[in-house]
């Protein structure tokens, strides 16, 4: 199981609790009951980081004239977006360049977020390439085609990557109460996961 904040352990083990409780409720019960469950946690964003830095350092090559070394990922929140964003140290090789590397000034991706079910996790989405320099390209035309290579490596970096995985048990206990995690919010310190009704 990925570890969690303790905001967010804290809500998990109320879960069981009140399922014990809820099975024992009248209706009535149940609606006062149903006030005091949880209805969201945190994530936070170092733990958010811990786990995307698992994926690097990242390799990738395009059509065996670019070479691309990815590491080193910080991570950024977008609250005012609803994404979250990557700024990560890029080197990159070609024989179109003599085969020399070259350090990329700024590269910096965002993602959207969702809750995917068969897999209990929550994935970044629909990437956005937000910077990329390359030192020494002045050339317009090839400017153009660095930009291009920058949108191919922001679809490849961490597409879909998971950010935050539930345990079985954690589902279970959740889906007992006849909830699931569904909207994904970005906050200023990491992720809030709203728990909606699983009969949605």
């Amino acid at each position: 199981m990925n570890p969690i904040s303790r905001t967010t352990r804290r809500q998990w083990l109320a879960l069981p609790l009140a399922a014990a409780a809820w099975s024992g409720l009248g209706v009535l019960g149940r609606t006062a009951a149903a006030q005091s469950m949880p209805t969201s946690f945190d994530v936070p964003t170092s733990l958010v980081a811990q786990l995307l830095a698992k994926q690097f350092p990242k390799r990738l090559e395009f059509m065996e004239f670019f070479t691309v070394l990815l590491s080193n990922p910080k991570v950024r929140m977008l609250p005012a977006q609803n994404r979250l964003s990557t700024l990560l140290d890029g080197r990159l090789s070609s024989p179109l360049y003599g085969n020399q590397v070259l350090n990329l000034k700024a590269l910096e991706i965002s993602y959207g977020l969702r809750f995917d079910p068969p897999t209990r996790a929550v994935r970044l989405v629909l990437p956005r390439l937000e910077q990329f320099e390359l030192p020494g390209v002045l050339d317009p035309v090839h400017k153009e085609s660095m930009r291009n290579l920058g949108s191919l490596i922001a679809t490849n970096a961490l597409h879909d990557a998971a950010v935050h995985r539930f345990s079985e048990h954690e589902m279970l206990m959740a889906q007992g109460l006849g909830l699931m995690p569904g909207e994904v919010q970005v906050l200023d310190k990491g992720l809030r996961l709203n728990l909606q009704s699983s009969s949605r």
